[in-house]
């Protein structure tokens, strides 16, 4: 029987990096659809640079200085891809929400509630994640 020595920070760091994952299909979904036309790569690099940090810290689980250098960045690195992403959308909520300039706009409606849904998700991976930093990785031996 193999001897399971993963504690909670694994599985947080997991459950960080599937809705960071998520959250990334559903920027690029927004960014290149019929409303939105406006993919920032930066948002994907950071997106990307914070489930790598997340794996890396689970990989380096042996080292608790280098694993905790990553799992700290992660958060920071998730989060910042958020609002950088939320930047670009703040306007045009205002717009879509408070105006009548895209009443009845169904296309602008549906492209803002995507983005604000995916906001969350990567608000939520970016909780988990630094709830999930202050947590072991390995059970103690």
């Amino acid at each position: 029987m193999a001897n399971n020595k993963k504690a909670a920070g694994f599985s947080a760091s997991i459950i960080s990096c599937v809705l960071t994952v998520v959250a990334l299909v559903l920027y690029y979904l927004n960014a290149t659809g019929q409303y939105y036309n406006d993919l920032n790569n930066l948002v994907l690099i950071l997106s990307a640079a914070g489930i790598v940090a997340l794996l890396l810290g689970i990989a380096t689980a042996k080292a608790p200085t280098l694993s905790g250098i990553f799992r700290i960045a992660a958060p920071v690195l998730i989060m910042a891809a958020a609002l950088l992403f939320l930047n670009g959308r703040v306007y045009s909520y205002a717009i879509i929400f408070a105006s009548d300039l895209e009443s009845g706009n169904a296309a602008a409606s549906s492209a803002a509630v995507q983005s604000i849904v995916a906001a969350a998700i990567y608000a939520l991976a970016a909780l988990i994640a630094a709830i999930g930093a202050f947590m072991n990785v390995r059970k103690a031996a």
